[in-house]
Parts: structure tokens; C-alpha cells; sequence
């Protein structure tokens, strides 16, 4: 009884994390999968701010030759190359998120309810059925919220850890 009031107390984001977790089923690959493609992806991005500060770098130690043009263009050409990357990781990981979401979101739904069905009918009788739906309802949304937006999670921590990478 204790470990389930400390778990309701924890941090909630960890919480969520682990509700989703455990209604991801057969789809827990998938899940890992995804968390892997957006760090690639968060990664990815990171290489713009480095690629602009070569590209200013390289126009402000003038451009004498052609070699100097050449490379100035390879460099902004990059910055297409970049996204391109980006968008690759980071749609289909979008995609695969979206999905499992989903699923997460009708596993958590079906639990709940086959749980609120095998309630003894006193249970029933004393709560009103309206309300349980509104709350396994709104539960069920917000799992599935957070679900399809994990991928501001995965950004945020690999930003993060790369910049700590990065000034060590």
C-alpha cells in the first residue's frame, strides 16, 4: 500500500513514462526504436549551429579563390544535407510514435474498463457510470497526449546532453 502512494508522489513525468510503458504490449521495440531515431535526429540538428559558425568563419577570412568559393558552397549546401538527415530520422520516428500512441492509448482504454467491469455490481450501484468514463476518458487522453509527444522529452534531454558533451 505504502509503494503505491510513493509512486503516485514520484515525479509524474517518470510516472507517465511508466503507465506508458506498461501498456505498450508487443510494441516496446517499437518504442525504443523511436527514442534511438529522435536522439539521432536531436543530434542531427545539433550540427547547424557548428555548421553556420564555419560558414560565417569561412566569409570572414575572405574568399581569395575559387577553392574558397567552392568550399563556402559545399558548406552551405550542408545546411540542406542537415535537415534532410533530420527530417529522416525525425519523421519517421514522428510516424512510429504516432502509431504506438495509439495503441497505448487503446490498451490503457480497454484495461480500464474491463477492470471497471469486473467491479462487484454493489460498486456499481454506489458509483455513477458517468463519472467513471470521464475519468478513465481523461486518463486515457492524456496518456495518449503525452504518447505522441514524447519526442519533446527525447529533444530536450539530448540537447541537453550533448551541450554538457560538448562544454567538458
Amino acid at each position: 500500500m505504502e509503494d503505491k502512494k510513493e509512486e503516485k508522489n514520484g515525479n509524474p513525468i517518470w510516472n507517465v513514462v511508466k503507465t506508458e510503458w506498461a501498456h505498450l504490449g508487443d510494441r516496446r521495440r517499437t518504442f525504443l526504436l523511436f527514442v534511438f531515431l529522435f536522439s539521432i535526429a536531436g543530434i542531427i540538428a545539433l550540427m547547424t549551429p557548428l555548421l553556420i559558425g564555419l560558414i560565417f568563419n569561412s566569409i570572414q577570412q575572405n574568399i581569395t579563390s575559387e577553392e574558397d568559393l567552392k568550399r563556402l558552397l559545399i558548406l552551405i549546401s550542408l545546411l540542406l544535407a542537415i535537415d534532410l538527415g533530420f527530417w529522416a530520422f525525425h519523421g519517421t520516428a514522428r510516424v512510429l510514435e504516432g502509431r504506438t500512441g495509439f495503441f497505448v492509448h487503446k490498451n490503457y482504454t480497454s484495461n480500464k474498463i474491463r477492470k471497471v467491469l469486473e467491479l462487484p455490481m454493489k460498486w456499481h450501484k454506489d458509483h455513477h457510470s458517468g463519472d467513471t468514463i470521464v475519468k478513465v476518458e481523461k486518463g486515457s487522453k492524456g496518456l495518449y497526449r503525452f504518447s505522441e509527444s514524447i519526442f519533446l522529452l527525447i529533444q530536450d534531454l539530448t540537447s541537453l546532453a550533448v551541450s554538457f558533451f560538448i562544454v567538458l
